[in-house]
Order: C-alpha cells, then sequence, then structure tokens
C-alpha cells in the first residue's frame, strides 16, 4: 500500500469503511497510515461508488500492520492539496518542524507572524480590551502552537475576565507544551481552588512545592486553603 490508496475493510456486519491514505510514516512498531476518513457504506465498494463517497474525517493516524494484513486496496489516485488540510493540522500541533518542512513555511517567518498578533494582544490586555485580546492571542497560537507565552496570556486575560473554566485548559495547554512553566502551574492550582476542586488544587500547589521551593511563600498559603477543605495537613 502506498500514498494516494484508496482502500476498504469490513468494519463489522453490514458496515465498510473506505479511507485514502495521505501519508505513510515507517517506524519499528510496524508505522502509521495518515488516513482521510470517508462515511462508511452498507455494502462493500466498488469503483461505481468512488464518485459519491462523502468525508467523514480528514484525518486520523491508524496502524499500519492491521490495515495491511485485511484490507483491500480499491484505486490509487493522486492526494489533492485540500484532502492534506488535516493532516497538515495534526502536524502543526504534533510535529512543529515537519509542518513547517511539508507545508514549506519558514520558522522564522511563522514565529515573526505569531509575534505580531502576541503583541498586538499585550497592548490590548493593557487598554483592557479584553475580548480583543483573547482574539490576538488565539490567532498567534493558531499559527504557532508551541508558543506557550501567548497561550499563559490568553489565559490570564480569562482568569481576569472571571472565566476559570477556560483560564484552566489555557494552563492545560501551556504545560503540555511546557511542563516547567512555573507561572502556569501556580495559576492552574490557583483555578482550580476557584472552580472548588480542592483535592487537585492541593496536589497541583505540592507540586509546585517541589518543583520550586524557592517560591514556596504564596504556594504554602494556597496549599493550606486548599487543605482546608480536604482536611489533610501538611508535614
Amino acid at each position: 500500500m502506498k500514498q494516494g490508496d484508496v482502500i476498504y475493510g469490513q468494519v463489522e456486519e453490514g458496515q465498510w469503511s473506505v479511507i485514502k491514505l495521505l501519508d505513510i510514516d515507517t517506524n519499528d512498531d510496524g508505522g502509521t497510515f495518515h488516513c482521510l476518513f470517508y462515511e462508511l457504506l452498507d455494502h462493500q465498494p466498488t469503483l461505481d461508488d468512488r464518485p459519491s463517497f462523502k468525508v467523514m474525517a480528514w484525518h486520523a493516524p491508524i496502524n499500519c500492520e492491521e490495515i495491511r494484513k485485511k484490507w483491500t486496496v480499491l484505486c490509487s489516485e493522486d492526494v489533492q492539496p485540500d484532502e492534506l488540510e488535516g493532516f497538515h493540522e495534526y502536524l502543526k500541533h504534533t510535529d512543529f518542524p515537519r509542518y513547517l518542512s511539508i507545508t514549506g513555511q519558514n520558522a522564522e517567518d511563522v514565529v515573526k507572524q505569531a509575534n505580531a498578533y502576541y503583541q498586538q494582544g499585550l497592548t490590548l490586555t493593557d487598554q483592557g480590551k479584553t475580548d480583543e485580546a483573547i482574539q490576538c492571542y488565539t490567532k498567534a497560537i493558531a499559527i504557532f502552537p508551541l508558543f506557550y507565552e501567548a497561550v499563559d496570556n490568553r489565559a490570564y486575560v480569562y482568569m481576569d475576565k472571571g472565566d476559570d473554566e477556560n483560564a484552566l485548559a489555557g494552563f492545560q495547554q501551556s504545560l503540555q507544551i511546557n511542563p516547567h512553566g512555573m507561572h502556569a502551574l501556580f495559576s492552574y492550582g490557583e483555578c482550580l481552588l476557584k472552580l472548588k476542586r480542592y483535592e487537585e488544587a492541593e496536589h497541583v500547589f505540592q507540586t509546585f512545592l517541589n518543583k520550586f521551593s524557592e517560591h514556596k511563600s504564596a504556594a504554602q498559603r494556597f496549599l493550606k486553603q486548599a487543605q482546608t477543605y480536604t482536611g489533610n495537613k501538611t508535614a
């Protein structure tokens, strides 16, 4: 099987799945197919059905081995640029250097473009224009998903608006990008406290004290606040 193959397999009685291979990664685990998924069919597909296939999901990675053993090639065709959009979006969030390479973009240009939106966001934040600032930070993140400073700042704006759920999600995202983010970890704990998720907050502030003991004063205060509700006590 190769890039551009349209293949099919029976997924359950009376249901057939059809996918198109957008790209193929080879590795020690047998490799990964990057696939475009079409809507399920109630019969074994034929070439006559090909014009009527409707896209169900623009990208999903699946293990090669099981597909190679049980699925059949229906036809082979070129992969069209619009069919790669889902794959490119996946790479943008999982392998940014490969995303830049495969889309022919220059890293410096991309970072510069993202930073321009980031700087606009800073200005708008200072002006108290929170909704507009969030939009700018979001644009920066969409261009450069690893831009954890923009993720942090957007989360802080959400905190200022009292939107602790979105702020919490933002600090989670930031810590996935940069696990050593001291300010993101602390603010993550603050959001948990505000949302009355006390056991989780206690764990976060204990983690903070273990990782950043030189900044223990405020963390200890918030830890004790969480422990007021959990009933636990710091040793």
